[in-house]
């Protein structure tokens, strides 16, 4: 039995906490624990309007007399609501459980002098995220598991709203009768995670009574492994003590005292340090800075030749000095020294816009910090810019449209100068959240013919070739990227043809060994490393994990492992990556139809979501109907393993639209609209995107009916459809493109006044584009093709 005595305007109270194995308890916050709450630990914070958040009955009351409906129980309610009025029950919801910030009680903050490592809630308002994001204590950030899979990070705490969340637009609240009832079965990805958590940290559940049946299966189903799970506390009122045999039967160790108490008692227990110290930002964020000469010593130290054949540029590379800088260099470094605009670098695969960034990021003399980050989510966007505290400092963010929040987060900070770089066609994909006029958007596709002469005096006498070969110009196609110019100007221009050679034999001799190298060259193309535990669980059906290390070892001249400076490796486990970009091209081009399509079905069987390190950027990637193109010849087989993979995802609507393209692909339409269409209700036609996908199927769907007026009618619907994606979006390159060449395809059916109405409309849009985005060949290739039909009218 612990007292404590507080004053408050000379009024004395007393807080008494009882906590059974209270130094164990003690030793877990200190350690590391997880927390869960229920919908008494938010009751003492405020909504928008005033009013205490509620609890189940009281919130029940509030929706019988609001929307009148029958008195029953709250799942009842819901049932009948979502059904009646689900739109007016949802903006309810999300008004009464989204609180006042500036009336959250200040001990809620003292929730962070625990050492958090795993956040759990049924509750779907936004108290948890404020705490921790708005902490006087620590160095935390959030990150939500359920869009990026667990962080390693001793500075993340893994986030899971389990029954939604009033920041999330798309995900649904958990109220309905139904949805209790089949939310473990709905969603055991997510619920996974809450399983293996339990078993991995002790747990602290507070103003929570078990009335779903998510929870309980998470913990106790036949699932779960019950001797594994470490230590579980429980908070409870002194006037639910009957309930005391009934929480020890589960295993639960009892804490007695409200949540206010509880609060108040983590602020006094002795041990622990409340004091604020002095942060060190090169300690916080020591896989991301950024050297500032040749002898700070950060990474791999290799020859340079590693580089010029397709690995991905380490600092020691840029700090040797031996890489030329191309004509795009001076200006980069000119938009970084500009305070008015941030700056975003954008290129084909493979024409150094990673390079040429750490090139102008460590040459730079900048007064502030500099730090270098990949695949950056919003939340630790949010964590860099409280570390940094208002100092400045530089940002580079490779990857940067895999999550744009994140992007534009860092770019709305005064103190941060931004640099955000990835391929041209992800760019196109985000760019309508852009304000392009606050960016200095630089493409670096195109070198000069001056740049390549630079390149190629710099490359080693060692592995460079007589005399410059260069690619014979044609208008059909592009011109060398860089890499392709090194490629073609080093010793070994066939080295494609290797790769291909390589596949082929492996397939035969060792068609494990095989997969193994397409494994890990597919989570490349997700933009992920392959972890060892990733593997490991890919191959339990065909051997041991020893076996697996072997296989990495065997194939060392062509998988290396990740670089020390992943900010997200788990220490316990080791990650894979093709040795070279070039490598990871190749034999994804290469390889067999055969064994990609085995590599992905089993990827899906065997592999858990949870295992995929930074999975927000997997999903992305990891279903893109080009991989899936590649490897499902057969239109049956490529639509079940789309069904399935919508599955493993959630049902997540993007996995449609994928999947919807790679059936229109082959000509399959009526089932490639079905899936769009289906797409588009599940995201209320919110996503330009889908809307996009939609027009394009639609219009595809239908072309071969010349003489059909309903089907020349479906088409111009699919006309005006982009024509509203171009106006929504203020960057629509990617929309006016295929509007124009609809417009081309239109035209040559029809060849009227409507035809040359689409055409006029496309050869404005794409002339503005041009001015803009000099570099885009596609743009100036259906400017012209458009342009040659007006001439001719």
């Amino acid at each position: 039995m612990i007292k404590n005595v507080y004053f408050c305007n000379q009024i004395v109270y007393y807080t008494f906490m009882n906590i059974e194995q209270e130094n164990t308890f003690k030793q877990a916050i200190k350690d590391g624990i997880n927390v869960f709450v229920g919908a008494g630990f938010s009751t003492m914070a405020f909504d928008k309007n005033g009013k205490n958040l509620p609890l189940a009955n009281d919130l029940c009351q509030e929706l019988v007399s609001i929307f009148d409906c029958p008195s029953l129980d709250l799942p009842s309610v819901a049932t009948i609501l979502e059904s009646k009025d689900p739109i007016g029950f949802r903006n309810f919801l999300t008004e009464r459980f989204s609180i006042a910030e500036d009336k959250v009680p200040p001990i809620y903050d003292n929730l962070n002098l625990i050492n958090i490592k795993g956040l759990y809630t049924t509750n779907i308002d936004n108290l948890l995220p404020f705490i921790i994001q708005n902490s006087s204590y620590g160095e935390k950030y959030l990150n939500d598991q359920k869009e990026n899979g667990i962080d390693p990070s001793p500075k993340a705490i893994n986030y899971l709203p389990l029954h939604g969340s009033v920041c999330d637009d798309n995900k649904k609240f958990v109220f309905s009768s139904s949805s209790i009832a089949t939310i473990y079965n709905n969603d055991t990805r997510i619920w996974n995670y809450l399983t293996v958590a339990i078993e991995t940290f002790p747990t602290l559940f507070i103003g929570y009574g078990f009335n779903d049946t998510g929870t309980f299966n998470a913990i106790f189903s036949r699932n779960t492994f019950k001797k594994a799970q470490k230590n579980k506390w429980i908070v409870l009122l002194k006037s639910e003590a009957g309930k005391e045999a009934y929480y020890k039967a589960l295993g639960f160790k009892i804490i007695y005292g409200t949540t206010e108490d509880f609060l108040k008692w983590i602020k006094d227990i002795p041990f622990q340090d409340s004091s604020k110290t002095t942060i060190s930002i090169d300690n916080v964020f020591p896989a991301n800075r950024i050297p500032n000469s040749k002898y700070d010593n950060i990474g791999t130290v290799r020859p340079i030749e590693e580089f010029l054949r397709g690995a991905p540029p380490v600092w020691h590379d840029i700090q040797a000095g031996l890489l030329s800088h191309t004509s795009y260099y001076d200006e980069i470094i000119d938009s970084i020294h500009n305070n008015v605009k941030n700056t975003i670098i954008i290129g084909a695969p493979a024409t150094g816009k990673t390079t040429i960034a750490m090139q102008a990021a460590y040459d730079i003399k900048f007064d502030g910090h500099k730090l270098m980050f990949s695949n950056l989510t919003k939340t630790r966007a949010e964590y860099v810019s409280k570390i940094l505290s208002g100092n400045k400092a530089l940002i580079i963010i490779d990857n940067f449209t895999d999550d744009i929040n994140a992007f534009i987060h860092l770019c709305s900070k005064k103190n941060l100068r931004v640099v955000g770089v990835d391929r041209s066609h992800y760019y196109e994909i985000v760019s309508h959240f852009i304000d392009e006029n606050e960016f200095d958007i630089i493409d670096v596709s195109n070198p000069t013919d001056q740049d390549l002469q630079n390149i190629y005096n710099t490359l080693p006498v060692s592995v460079k070739s007589s005399s410059v070969r260069r690619k014979e110009k044609n208008d059909k196609y592009a011109d060398d990227t860089i890499f392709e110019f090194v490629i073609r100007n080093i010793d070994k221009p066939k080295i494609s043809d290797r790769y291909k050679e390589v596949v082929e034999s492996l397939v035969l001799e060792d068609p494990l060994l095989a997969e193994f190298l397409i494994l890990c060259v597919y989570a490349h193309a997700c933009r992920i490393p392959l972890s060892s535990e990733m593997a490991i669980s890919y191959f339990a059906n065909d051997c041991n994990y020893e076996d697996v290390f072997e296989m990495r070892a065997f194939i060392n001249d062509m998988v290396k492992d990740f670089e020390d400076s992943f900010e997200d490796r788990d220490a316990s486990l080791e990650y894979y990556y093709p040795k070279t970009y070039f490598i990871a091209e190749c034999v994804l081009n290469e390889c067999p139809k055969e064994l990609l399509k085995r590599v992905l079905i089993k990827f899906l069987d065997n592999v858990p979501p949870i295992q995929i390190c930074n999975y927000n950027t997997f999903k992305k990637h990891g279903f893109d109907k080009g991989i899936i193109n590649h490897a499902f010849s057969n239109s049956k087989e490529g639509r079940e393993f789309y069904e399935k993979a919508f599955l493993y995802d959630y049902e997540n609507p993007f996995v449609l639209q994928q999947g919807a393209l790679y059936l229109s692909g082959r000509k399959q339409y009526r089932e490639a609209f079905d899936w769009i269409d289906r797409a588009r209700n599940m995201t209320n036609d919110r996503y330009t995107s889908i809307r996009n996908s939609h027009a394009i199927i639609l219009f595809d769907a239908n072309k071969d009916k010349k003489n059909d007026s309903n089907a020349r009618a479906q088409m111009d619907n699919s006309m005006n459809i982009l024509q509203k994606c171009i106006d929504d979006d203020r960057n629509s390159t990617f929309h006016a493109i295929r509007y124009a060449q609809q417009a081309i395809e239109y035209f040559n059916m029809y060849n009227d006044a409507q035809a040359i109405q689409y055409l006029n409309n496309a050869a404005v849009w794409l002339t503005q584009k041009a001015k803009v985005k000099k570099g885009n060949s596609e743009i100036k290739r259906n400017l012209n093709k458009i342009n040659e039909i007006l001439n001719t009218i």
